[in-house]
């Protein structure tokens, strides 16, 4: 599997820095560093926007966007900005209809 990211620790156990930052798996590649295998993401706040740039911003976010009506901007989403969650998960947005 291939690293998500890359850290460099110091003091710091492997089983210890995983729960610190909230992942799963540590992989170790060389020397100080750490490939970690993030579980969560956060979700964007999309409301305001219009459907175009929300549905960009929820992809980029590794995030699956499903919308609900069809006139800009969106009025709210489901789950609500900030929420953890896992990657590839459904954040859907609902446009004025």
């Amino acid at each position: 599997m291939k690293p998500l990211l890359m850290m460099r620790t110091k003091g710091l156990a492997g089983s210890m820095f995983a729960k610190h930052a909230g992942c799963s798996k540590l992989t170790k590649s060389s020397g100080a560093q750490v490939g970690l295998d993030i579980v969560a993401l956060s979700v964007p706040d999309v409301v305001g926007l219009g459907d175009t740039i929300a549905a960009a911003i929820i992809t980029a976010a590794g995030l699956q966007p499903a919308k609900i009506g069809t006139v800009d901007p969106v009025v709210s989403q489901n789950p609500e900005a900030g929420t953890n969650v896992a990657k590839g998960s459904t954040v859907t947005y609902t446009l004025t209809s």
